[in-house]
């Protein structure tokens, strides 16, 4: 009886999210209690009062964000007091809606409760949780659980994936490495429907590449590109965090990382492209994985030696440790029983190893509200954002209309 409760329980949809956005909120409380801005999350506030709605077409490093921009764009339809709170707000909705994706009917991958769960369960979360600057890594997720999803059956089913593919497809530069997976993926299931979701990544991915190819690098003066320290990343930064509670870091033997990124290399290799139920959408996530591998190599290429601190650019091995989590569950439902052992074994000593670093350090409150008032009456203020050392510089301008401090 208590089994069979419990299995309805893990598949309710609406239970599920509420587990999820309860585990938000565990693993950063202090975004619920006082919202902070996070880096260029006052980026984005600031431009929208210099620029207004041209700001959807500004490109920031290199890219648009376009659901960034729309959430800074609301944001100053409230009073100014309550902008962090709105930023944390959609953020947190961003979070459960790419989790819903995951628990949708129409995803071919299973456990979606799992699936779901570890949206808000990856360890290197730091830099994605509760802040609108780095929504475009959940994003990426976002476009995979697309990617992974069964043709919608009704009108209203096709019209969400479109939309979603838009939005999604212009924040962040991920659209350009998944495209090619959503063309295999209509070649092989030739319907209409995979035909024109390919079509919307692909034209979003064109959007995104001619701002990236628009943009100009500024390469580091005796820039060298380090194979070996990339290699460890891997190692320290997917397997040795996922299943070492990031017990491996750059100080670890440069053999034990290697072993490491071996390793991951094979467990995605062996979960993707085995032969078995769901073998394609296994190999879609495979190649979505060694992709963005490889792109966010690509991108830190000049700093490789600096990806193996643990606490450098956890934002780009978010999506990636959340893509090895997923292809871990394919072995759930294996036949063979020394796949299924493994992957659950390997499950156990993740969760077991991560929970005491799943709370997230607190960010300082550095009272917003104490500058609202000066920013409704349009006063020149400088404000202090996290992290240490940021700030939001508004010019002296017309105040704010009381009809919109709400």
């Amino acid at each position: 009886m208590i089994s069979a409760h419990l299995r309805r329980a893990l598949g309710s949809a609406p239970l599920i999210l509420i587990g999820c956005g309860l585990i938000l909120f565990l693993r950063r409380p202090d975004q619920f209690h006082h919202p902070q801005f996070w880096a260029e999350d006052g980026f984005f506030y600031e431009r929208h009062l210099a620029n207004g709605w041209h700001t959807l077409v500004e490109s920031y490093a290199g890219y648009l964000h376009t659901l960034p921009r729309l959430i800074a764009g609301t944001a100053w339809w409230w009073n100014p007091i309550f902008a962090p709170a709105w930023f944390v707000g959609c953020s947190a909705l961003a979070t459960l809606y790419v989790a819903s994706r995951a628990l949708s009917s129409r995803q071919a991958f299973s456990p979606r409760p799992l699936l779901a769960l570890s949206v808000v369960l990856v360890p290197d979360a730091f830099e994605v949780l509760l802040n609108v600057v780095n929504l475009q890594w959940l994003v990426a997720a976002g476009l995979i659980l697309l990617l992974l999803s069964r043709d919608p059956e009704t009108a209203a089913g096709t019209i969400h994936d479109l939309s979603a593919a838009l939005i999604m497809g212009v924040t962040g530069p991920f659209s350009i490495m998944l495209a090619p997976f959503f063309f295999i993926r209509a070649l092989v299931r030739k319907s209409s429907a995979s035909r024109i979701l390919a079509g919307l990544v692909a034209l979003t991915a064109a959007v995104q590449t001619t701002f990236i190819l628009r943009a100009k690098e500024t390469v580091p003066a005796n820039a060298r590109i380090q194979l070996g320290d990339g290699v460890s990343a891997i190692g320290s930064r997917l397997a040795g965090s996922l299943f070492t509670g990031g017990r491996m870091t750059q100080e670890s033997p440069m053999a034990v990382l290697w072993i490491l990124a071996l390793f991951t290399v094979v467990l995605v290799g062996v979960a993707g492209f085995r032969r078995g139920p769901e073998q394609l959408i296994r190999g879609l996530l495979a190649g979505a994985f060694l992709a963005l591998l490889a792109a966010s190599l690509y991108r830190c290429r000049w700093n490789l030696p600096e990806l193996r601190h643990a606490g450098y650019g956890a934002r780009y091995f978010f999506p990636l440790q959340l893509a090895l989590l997923w292809l871990l569950f394919s072995f759930l439902g294996d036949s063979q029983r020394v796949w299924r052992g493994s992957a659950i074994a390997l499950l156990i000593l993740a969760f077991a190893t991560n929970v005491p670093r799943l709370r997230e350090p607190a960010f300082p409150d550095l009272h917003w509200g104490a500058y609202a008032p000066k920013i409704s009456k349009g006063e020149a203020v400088v404000i202090p954002i996290n992290p240490a050392g940021w700030t939001i510089p508004l010019p002296a301008r017309p105040a704010i209309d009381s009809a919109r401090k709400l």
